[in-house]
């Protein structure tokens, strides 16, 4: 189940840039918006593992 959120988020994180104007040789926004999704679908795996029954 945590490999396939992380999967869904990271996923997210990487359509989302595909969205996003910039230059690659000079941002850094893509690393920055892939590690804010990661860390959402941490979150959301850590929130969901806290229910019983939900493994």
């Amino acid at each position: 189940m945590k490999w396939g959120i992380l999967s869904l988020f990271g996923g997210m994180g990487l359509v989302v840039i595909e969205f996003l104007p910039y230059k690659i040789s000079e941002s850094t926004l893509p690393d920055g918006v892939e590690a804010i999704f990661l860390a959402v679908g941490f979150l959301v795996y850590h929130y969901i593992s806290r229910f019983p029954g939900a493994r």
